[in-house]
């Protein structure tokens, strides 16, 4: 039997009846649930995985109370009675955390140093004031001073946990060397740890497709958007070229009429996207004729994709690096070699930036592991994966899927609106979980 299609249909199934299951839960019910799920990671993955949350665990918005955090905006939460395909362990309400703030390594570090970090607070004194869904809760700092020593307020918003399941766009093994958290506090995360990274088990969740962005916000600019070879993208994140008026397209067209500096504005160091786009776009340790990211000294790092594409939507010719979904005014997002960045250009091997996320539980974790393995499951799955333009399921994930000829432009859009209105593809290359690797071609069929 084809577990993968079983799996699907049962949550297909308990999606479409979702509010047979459950309604929205009420605060009381909410604040006295010992159910919960901490997850922390990819910020990348942030919409992809909430809208599971939602969707998959719950079966819809109308079941759901979710929380936001305003202020500092990378701090989020979805409780629900699950549908009845998670087979929950436990009755009642279960409250699901996902923390952005910090990236890929945020998820990872804490799993291999055993450190607990912040997430939302859902208790009286925090959530007491929610009317509705979704509900704002405060939290205070911002990512460049507090997410080193992760020292997010006030008191009572935010409280300290261990990381369930950790998140990442790339291997763990990734996130070390020129991409390890160097500045990140050991007292708060723990010794510096790139063999515990490297040691972590994880596995495939799906492939998630980037872009480099730039701020075309100035007269100066005579293409929009710019098409790039990937040679000359490279020379600019290693600031080899550090002007725009020394940059031409894949034609041989110069891409300004005037002078404009090149700004690089930068995830920080443990960033799944940064890394991601120093180990495909600039190189690093994948070929021998690679670069590093180049990062000005004294410059501010982002905490996540929406305040690094923020930051550089406020600067003409700044140029960045986030998933194909994501979008700020003034950014534009770059063809590669003449390909315009899709999921389906990455499906069909036109456009090479595009990596594969990966899902670690956390082996001490004491929460519920059948609601963990059913998010996991959801999420590698096609048909219950977040529609959404920048996703790419992975061929052969789950495991048990049959190796059988798959043309990857036969897949249909979703059926299930809850989980987005994009058509998303079984990938039929892979990087095997290694993000150096040159995708290999592997015909699948879930």
């Amino acid at each position: 039997m084809n577990r993968t299609v079983t799996l699907a249909a049962a949550i297909a199934a308990a999606l479409g009846a979702g509010t047979a299951y459950a309604a929205l839960p009420s605060l009381t019910d909410i604040e006295a649930s010992t159910n919960n799920v901490f997850i922390a990671g990819s910020s990348a993955a942030k919409n992809a995985i909430l809208g599971a949350l939602v969707t998959n665990v719950c079966g819809g918005a109308a079941n759901a109370f979710q929380f936001n955090s305003s202020g500092n905006k990378n701090f989020f939460a979805v409780s629900c009675v699950p549908v009845a395909a998670a087979n929950a362990a436990n009755g009642g309400v279960y409250n699901m955390f996902y923390r952005d703030e910090g990236g890929s390594v945020v998820g990872m570090l804490p799993i291999v140093n055993t450190k607990k970090i912040n997430q939302l607070s859902l208790v009286a004194g925090t959530i007491g004031g929610c009317a509705a869904s979704p509900c704002n809760i405060p939290v205070t700092g911002t990512s460049s001073t507090n997410g080193i020593d992760d020292s997010f307020g006030p008191a009572g918003t935010v409280a300290t946990a261990p990381v369930d399941i950790g998140v990442a766009d790339v291997e763990p093994a990734a996130l070390t060397g020129n991409n390890y958290p160097t500045p990140y506090s050991t007292t708060v995360w723990g010794p510096v740890n790139n063999a515990g990274l490297v040691g972590l088990t994880g596995t495939q969740l799906f492939g998630e497709v980037y872009a480099l962005f730039v701020n075309e916000n100035s007269t100066a600019f005579t293409e929009n958007p710019l098409n790039l070879s990937l040679q000359t993208a490279q020379q600019i994140l290693t600031h080899k070229i550090k002007n725009w008026s020394l940059v031409t397209d894949v034609a041989g067209n110069k891409v300004t009429s005037a002078p404009l500096a090149i700004q690089i504005v930068n995830r920080e160091k443990g960033s799944g996207s940064r890394t991601a786009t120093d180990l495909l776009i600039a190189g690093d340790s994948c070929t021998t004729a690679g670069g590093v990211l180049f990062d000005t000294a004294g410059a501010t790092d982002f905490f996540s994709t929406g305040d690094v594409l923020g930051a550089a939507a406020a600067i003409p010719g700044s140029i960045t690096y986030a998933t194909i979904d994501q979008s700020q005014g003034n950014m534009v997002q770059v063809n590669l070699d003449g390909v315009t960045p899709s999921n389906t250009a990455a499906a069909t091997g036109q456009y090479p930036f595009w990596v594969e996320a990966t899902f670690v539980q956390n082996p001490a974790s004491t929460a519920d592991a059948n609601v963990m393995t059913f998010i996991e499951a959801a999420l590698q799955t096609e048909a219950t994966a977040p529609h959404v333009a920048d996703v790419l399921a992975i061929p052969g994930v789950p495991a048990a899927a049959p190796n059988v000829p798959h043309s990857v432009l036969a897949n249909t859009l979703s059926n299930v609106p809850a989980l987005g209105t994009a058509n998303i593809f079984i990938n039929p290359f892979t990087r095997g979980g290694v993000t150096c690797n040159h995708p290999t071609f592997v015909a699948t069929q879930q």
